[in-house]
């Protein structure tokens, strides 16, 4: 009796250990520190942030379209002959004969000769010429396309910051779709640990019993069999728990680690009626681009149609020179530049035709994607409803098993039953709290999914 005692405390012992965390173990890491790694350390979430830079800038660069520019132009050379105003040798000729003849005097070069007789300089310009100018010019008629561009770019920046919110909130799915599945494996390993106790304490009381002939070869091999079968099944949860692990390791930034210690803290979302998530299916990350989207062919097709408005810009000039004899040392001018393309062989109405064709595609996607949020909606919340379900089952069926196991341990320590009695009661409490945790995590899961579906995953 004493040795059966013995026994009964050590198995006791070694489902305690199992239970327990060992002594000066790493501290667990939580779901939110988990995303916030996965968050730093992902290249989707980094490029998802440089398109939302890069569409904060085409704002700026819009907006800075309506502002009015100044240009400045500044030269200086050397020309290789001074720029001289010159009368060459007889080119003036013929405006003498003309005179002559205006005159009733006649032809006047036959009798005077070539006028001017040798080349003549007016003016004698420099070989170094200096010129510098500056122009004002405001765009006035473009101002409507302008800020038909400035609406496509502020639509372009919202799609891409909802774009940077859908990335993360998939991240942050991810990891704790994966945080949930390595709890629920560590738990089925603990029940698969608890059952492969049991079996190895009845294979030795049935090797016991056999050795003594009051059991058979065939009842011996049946239960060696079924421990090599717990074994294996054990073996195969802790590939999966491995392998959720690299997994999980992998998008924190810690690759090639299979085993993490969590903290095991799942956030608690409250459940919500079908008709409140279907409400916010307009919410839909996807759809929410979507919508981004249609707003800014909307602003490419008013550009479309703008294209025919005359370009009229309002400019300023002036300028400095020295070297050129005949131009005055400074000058300026102001006034409105008009440039129009009248006929353009029907590009126009191409391209206005096109944004149009652009906008309805848009328009279209939206209306797409918020029918697929509304359609999964109804699959997650179903999903929560069967899991509710579940959960009400396993936890009945976790209260038997804890009274059972509680009846079992109470009978082996008044030595009315073998320690393999309570052995297997603790394994199909194991497996019975396996069972709920999981029906738990699958109402968690479907609730997170609703929450994805909708954007409100916080």
């Amino acid at each position: 009796m004493k040795n059966v005692r013995r026994w009964q405390w050590l198995g006791v012992l070694a489902l305690a250990a199992l239970a327990l965390p060992a002594r000066g173990a790493e501290v667990g890491l939580t779901l939110d520190e988990a995303v916030r790694l996965a968050l730093a350390q992902s290249k989707g979430a980094q490029l998802a942030q440089l398109k939302v830079d890069e569409a904060a800038l085409g704002v700026k660069l819009a907006r800075e379209q309506r502002y009015p520019r100044v240009n400045v132009l500044g030269l200086a050379g050397r020309y290789h002959e001074p720029l001289d105003v010159k009368v060459k040798a007889g080119s003036l000729t013929s405006l003498l004969d003309g005179v002559g003849t205006d005159l009733g005097l006649g032809p006047l070069s036959p009798t005077l000769g070539q006028f001017p007789a040798t080349d003549l300089t007016l003016l004698r310009g420099e070989r170094h010429q200096y010129l510098a100018g500056v122009s004002f010019l405001q765009p006035l008629s473009q101002q409507w396309r302008i800020g038909s561009g400035l609406a496509a770019a502020q639509a372009a920046l919202e799609a891409a910051s909802r774009e940077r919110d859908r990335t993360a909130l998939q991240i942050r799915m991810g990891v704790e779709q994966l945080y949930a599945g390595i709890l629920l494996e560590r738990s089925r390993e603990r029940a698969q640990a608890a059952r492969v106790a049991f079996l190895t304490a009845k294979l030795t009381d049935a090797e016991n019993a056999h050795t003594v002939g009051e059991l058979l070869d065939d009842a011996v091999l049946g239960v060696r069999a079924e421990r090599t079968q717990a074994q294996a099944d054990r073996l195969r949860t802790e590939q999966q728990r491995a392998k959720l692990t690299l997994q999980l390791a992998d998008l924190i930034g810690r690759p090639g680690v299979d085993d993490l210690p969590l903290a095991g803290d799942l956030p608690e979302r409250p459940a919500e009626s079908l008709e409140h998530w279907l409400a916010r299916a307009v919410q839909n990350p996807e759809r929410v681009v979507a919508a981004a989207v249609v707003r800014q062919a909307e602003a490419g097709e008013r550009a479309a149609r703008q294209a025919r408005i005359p370009d009229v810009t309002l400019f300023a000039s002036a300028y400095w020179q020295e070297g050129q004899a005949l131009l005055p040392a400074r000058g300026g001018v102001a006034g409105v530049a008009l440039n129009w393309e009248i006929f353009d062989f029907g590009r126009r109405n191409s391209e206005a035709r096109r944004s149009v064709v652009q906008r309805r595609l848009a328009e279209t996607n939206r209306d797409r994607l918020e029918e697929e949020a509304a359609r999964e909606i109804r699959s997650a919340w179903q999903d929560q409803i069967y899991a509710g379900e579940l959960i009400a089952l396993t936890t009945q069926a976790l209260a038997y098993r804890q009274r059972a196991a509680e009846l079992a341990r109470q009978a082996v320590e008044q030595g009315l039953e073998l320690r393999t009695k309570a052995l297997g009661a603790e394994a199909d409490l194991r497996q019975a709290e396996a069972d709920a945790l999981g029906a738990r995590l699958q109402r968690h899961i479907a609730v997170l999914r609703l929450g994805a579906l909708t954007g409100e995953l916080r």
